[in-house]
């Protein structure tokens, strides 16, 4: 409930800077927010809380496999999800970048949701599209995986990397390791 209207004060916030400085109307921004509890009455499973608009992301590392735990409000996934355009086609349709849903572009909002229980070990990764625009998923996961990188330094090579390959858009990275208190 706190994560939900955190995310709402935010999106009237920007709302209202639009409504009240016309040459900002349609300004937004995507939004990936997460929020972990202990479990109860020890401090695993965890649980970690997802919250996203846009095409920002949240995934999952446990082990050595890579799961995406958001799915992008996007034009683009909505056709993929219709089954009209393949993973391969989205990533070169001129339409890839049009979102149907982002922070401060309508008056109320609904961020999709989603809470996943975590083991000793997990990481989760939070990114902007400027990460997932330069890397797949198997470079992230190389990144991720390597025992040479702590979280910071996780989050350093992977804007690094990002930005050697092209930078074509500002990337934020965060990464939080699950370990127990």
């Amino acid at each position: 409930r706190a994560l939900r209207d955190a995310i709402q004060a935010a999106n009237e916030a920007i709302w209202q800077q639009a409504f009240t400085r016309p040459h900002l109307t349609g300004m937004g921004t995507t939004l990936v927010a997460l929020h972990i509890a202990p479990g109860i009455p020890s401090d695993f499973p965890a649980l970690a809380t997802v919250a996203h608009l846009g095409d920002s992301r949240a995934y999952l590392l446990r082990d050595r496999t890579l799961t995406q735990l958001t799915r992008d409000h996007s034009w683009v996934e909505d056709q993929i999800q219709q089954g009209l355009l393949s993973p391969q086609e989205a990533l070169l349709h001129p339409l890839r970048h049009m979102l149907t849903h982002a922070l401060g572009t309508e008056a109320t909002v609904e961020p999709a949701l989603s809470t996943h229980p975590l083991q000793p070990g997990d990481r989760l990764m939070l990114c902007t599209d400027g990460l997932t625009k330069m890397l797949d998923d198997g470079q992230i996961l190389e990144i991720l995986h390597s025992p040479y990188h702590s979280a910071d330094a996780a989050c350093d090579t992977l804007i690094a990397e990002a930005n050697r390959r092209g930078g074509q858009d500002n990337t934020t990275v965060l990464v939080v390791r699950a370990e127990p208190a």
